[in-house]
C-alpha cells in the first residue's frame, strides 16, 4: 500500500492541482531560459560580426595602387592576331617585273621549259652571264640560265622552285637561285638571288685552229687551164633560147670551177672568159664582137666595166666585161696588188 492511500479524495484533488500547477511553472521557466539563451547567442553573433567588420580595416595590409596601363601594355583581343613585322626582302627577283631589254635576251640556241620573253639579266662575272626566267611548267616556276660571255656555246639551264634551282655546266660552273640570305656558305654572290660556287671548275672552250684543206698534188694551174678551156666561150644570142640556156650553164660552171680551184690551190682564183656578142654568125676575134669578163672565187670590188679606145673608136665594157684583153689583165693585176696585197691570186685566161 503506497503513502497516498490514506488521503481523502479532496486531499488528492488538492495534491493533483498542486502537481499540475508546479509542472506549469517549471515549463514556463524552461521557456524563459531557452529564450534567454537564444537571445544571448544572437547578441554574440551580432557582436562578433560587427567586431570583425571593424577589425578588418585595421588588420588588412595597406592598399597597393594599381598600375596605369600604357599603350604598349594594352591587352590584345583574343581574336586579333599579333601583326608580324613587315619584311623588305622581295619575294622574287625584281627584274622580272621590269620590261625586257636587249641585254636580257638569251641566245637563240638556249632551249628549255621557260618563257623566252621573261628572261632578265641578273648579273655577270668575268666568264658567265646569269639570267633568270619564268618556267613554263607550274611545278618549276623559275629557271636560272648561264651563258658564257664569249658566246652561247657551253650554256646551261636549271629550273625549279625559288629555293631548288641549281644550274651546273662544264663551261659555266655551278650557280644557285634562292631567296636572299639562303645561299650556301662560302658561295660568291652575283645578285641577292644568285650565288656562285667558287669551288666548281669551269673549262673554257678551246677554239680549234683553222685547218687548211688537204692539198691535192694532182691538181695544178695547168689542169685549171684545161678545165676552163673545156667550158668553152659564150655566145650571147638573146633570140635563141637553146643558146641562151647554154650561155647561162657555162656561166654557172665557171663560178663552180673558180670556187673549187681556190680550195685545191689554197688561194683565191680569177678566171677570165670571152663572150662573142656580135651576130650569130660573127665569131671572129675582132674587138667589135669579143667581150672579156672576170669570174672570181670571192667577192671583190673590182670595176668590171671600162671605157677605152680601139682603132680610134671609143668602146665601153658591157656588163662584167672588157673589149681589150691585155688592158683587162693589166688593170686586174694592178687592182689586186693594190687592194689585196697580202693575197696570192691565181689568174687564168680561157683560150678561144
Amino acid at each position: 500500500m503506497d503513502r497516498f492511500s490514506d488521503l481523502k479524495p479532496s486531499e488528492l484533488q488538492t495534491l493533483g492541482d498542486h502537481v499540475v500547477d508546479g509542472a506549469r511553472q517549471i515549463e514556463s521557466a524552461r521557456r524563459r531560459r531557452r529564450n534567454l539563451i537564444a537571445g544571448s547567442i544572437a547578441v554574440a553573433l551580432v557582436v562578433g560580426v560587427t567586431g570583425t567588420a571593424f577589425a578588418a580595416p585595421l588588420l588588412a595590409p595597406p592598399p597597393i595602387a594599381a598600375p596605369v596601363p600604357s599603350k604598349s601594355d594594352s591587352p590584345v583581343p583574343a581574336d586579333t592576331p599579333t601583326p608580324r613585322p613587315t619584311s623588305s626582302v622581295p619575294a622574287e627577283p625584281m627584274q622580272l617585273a621590269t620590261p625586257q631589254e636587249a641585254q636580257d635576251i638569251v641566245p637563240d640556241v638556249v632551249a628549255g621549259q621557260f618563257d623566252p620573253t621573261s628572261t632578265r639579266l641578273l648579273g655577270a662575272d668575268d666568264a658567265v652571264k646569269f639570267f633568270v626566267a619564268r618556267g613554263a611548267a607550274p611545278q618549276n616556276p623559275y629557271c636560272l640560265i648561264l651563258v658564257p660571255t664569249t658566246g652561247p656555246e657551253g650554256w646551261a639551264i636549271g629550273c625549279g622552285t625559288l629555293d631548288s634551282v641549281r644550274t651546273v655546266g662544264a663551261v659555266v660552273g655551278e650557280a644557285q637561285l634562292s631567296t636572299p640570305g639562303t645561299a650556301p656558305a662560302g658561295w660568291t654572290p652575283i645578285d641577292e638571288f644568285v650565288s656562285v660556287n667558287p669551288a666548281a671548275s669551269r673549262t673554257p672552250l678551246s677554239k680549234p685552229e683553222p685547218t687548211q684543206p688537204p692539198h691535192s698534188p694532182s691538181y695544178s694551174v695547168a689542169e685549171l687551164q684545161s678545165d676552163l678551156d673545156a667550158i668553152g666561150p659564150d655566145v650571147a644570142v638573146l633570140n635563141d633560147q637553146a643558146q641562151y640556156d647554154a650561155h647561162r650553164l657555162r656561166g654557172s660552171q665557171t663560178e663552180t670551177l673558180a670556187s673549187t680551184a681556190a680550195e685545191q690551190l689554197h688561194g683565191p682564183v680569177a678566171l677570165i672568159r670571152p663572150t662573142f656578142v656580135g651576130f650569130p654568125d660573127d665569131v671572129s676575134d675582132s674587138p667589135n664582137s669579143l667581150l672579156w669578163w672576170v669570174v672570181t672565187s670571192e667577192q671583190t670590188e673590182f670595176a668590171y666595166s671600162h671605157t677605152h679606145h680601139v682603132d680610134g673608136m671609143e668602146w665601153t665594157g658591157w656588163g662584167q666585161g672588157d673589149r681589150d684583153l691585155a688592158s683587162l689583165q693589166s688593170r686586174l693585176s694592178s687592182w689586186l696588188a693594190q687592194n689585196r696585197p697580202n693575197q696570192n691570186w691565181t689568174i687564168v685566161t680561157q683560150s678561144h
